[in-house]
């Protein structure tokens, strides 16, 4: 999928789209190669590794809300916690 399209999709700034997926290839969640049928544009694609992280990723949302029956409070500490466990984890 092109750069573009991807900030359309999510709704945000292509700038700012830039700048995530800089990060994300930094990452190396994605890679990003110029489009050949349009040399200013860059293709994106999740890689390998970013295919295990939306793996890990479904695995605690199910883990997470069980059932779906978690409230949206209840949900969002749960996300919180899974944050900081997985910041402490990187960085500790």
């Amino acid at each position: 999928m092109v750069q573009a399209a991807v900030a359309a999709g999510v709704r945000v700034q292509a700038q700012t789209m830039g700048k995530t997926l800089s990060r994300l290839q930094a990452h190396g969640h994605i890679t990003r190669v110029p489009n050949q049928a349009d040399r200013r544009s860059h293709r994106v694609a999740v890689s390998d590794l970013g295919r295990a992280v939306l793996v890990r990723a479904r695995e605690l949302e199910l883990t997470l809300a069980p059932g779906g029956d978690a409230d949206a409070v209840e949900l969002r500490d749960k996300l919180a916690a899974v944050i900081r466990r997985l910041g402490s984890d990187r960085w500790g």
